[in-house]
């Protein structure tokens, strides 16, 4: 299926959201099923999220992804096969306040976002200040996020966003994440574009955070 036709489909799969409101109602009835709420902003076609998903059926996965040619792919999938605790949103994810009440998730996972280089362009990026403020009130009291990025420049510019910023803790730090992977959990298991990078030899850089 070429990308026009993806991109025809994309929104008629009924795992796939394109605004708030129904998400919303979607939602606040599943989550009280599940033991946590999962996020990904970014998701791209989802492969990675979908093997959380299927390793933790306990568990509420939502992916975030702008661009429908990709997010296909994974709701797709999720359709066909039927997996059902995995929610797609075909949004921008700096609209992620709009879908999500206060303190409902307990993962957010931030995977090899566009770097966004030019100044103009610093309050877009995902690790902004202005965007983990708004995570910290969309994240359960211990709530973490995972960043990952082969971008020094912008593994540099989220430490320093943290400065000043009490909410978070910094619980693991890790600039060759790449040599220290562990053998089991989602860590372990690496995105699409984190394939492509580690065959070039750049180097993974981790940040966890944990809210007071």
């Amino acid at each position: 299926m070429g990308k026009i036709e993806k991109y025809k489909e994309v929104d008629t799969l009924p795992n796939v959201f394109t605004e708030s409101e129904g998400f919303r109602k979607v939602f606040d009835n599943l989550r009280a099923r599940f033991n946590r709420v999962i996020v990904e902003l970014g998701s791209g076609h989802g492969d990675w999220l979908l093997k959380y998903a299927l390793d933790n059926p306990q568990d509420l996965f939502v992916a975030i992804e702008i661009k429908g040619d990709r997010i296909w792919h994974g709701a797709k999938e999720a359709h066909t096969k039927q997996i059902n605790n995995i929610l797609f949103i075909h949004d921008d994810a700096l609209r992620i306040e709009e879908y999500f009440p206060p303190e409902t998730i307990d993962e957010l996972w931030i995977q090899f976002p566009e770097p966004l280089p030019k100044k103009k362009h610093e309050k877009r990026r995902f690790t902004a200040r202005n965007r983990l403020e708004a995570y910290y009130n969309l994240l359960k009291p211990k709530g973490k996020i995972i960043f990952k990025t082969d971008e020094p420049q912008l593994f540099k510019f989220t430490l320093e966003q943290l400065k000043d910023l009490s909410g978070f803790q910094v619980i693991h730090r890790d600039e060759r994440f790449d040599l220290h992977r562990p053998n089991t959990g989602p860590l372990s298991v690496p995105t699409y574009y984190e394939k492509q990078h580690i065959d070039h030899g750049r180097e993974v850089m981790l940040l966890i955070l944990q809210k007071h």
